[in-house]
């Protein structure tokens, strides 16, 4: 079995949250739901959500280098 497959699907996470964040900023759901003006809370809260799924992206990243690092050298155990 592949090891990657876990970055992988952090990557992927981490992407489909970031679209969606972004997606829902565009369409303006934030304001249209919640009736907050653009410049208030709401968009400060819409970017940290953007911000978390950057973060899930560049983890997924991160796991993908370890694991491709971490099988090609021995790793202590006898493998």
């Amino acid at each position: 079995m592949n090891k990657n497959y876990l970055g992988i699907a952090i990557v992927a996470l981490g992407g489909v949250w970031t679209l969606a964040c972004l997606f829902a900023d565009a369409l303006g759901l934030g304001t249209v739901i919640f009736g907050f003006s653009p410049g208030s809370t709401i968009g400060r809260i819409q970017l940290a959500f953007i911000f978390v799924g950057v973060l899930i992206v560049f983890i997924g990243v991160a796991v993908l280098v370890l694991i491709k690092n971490g099988s090609s050298e021995n790793n202590g155990f006898g493998n």
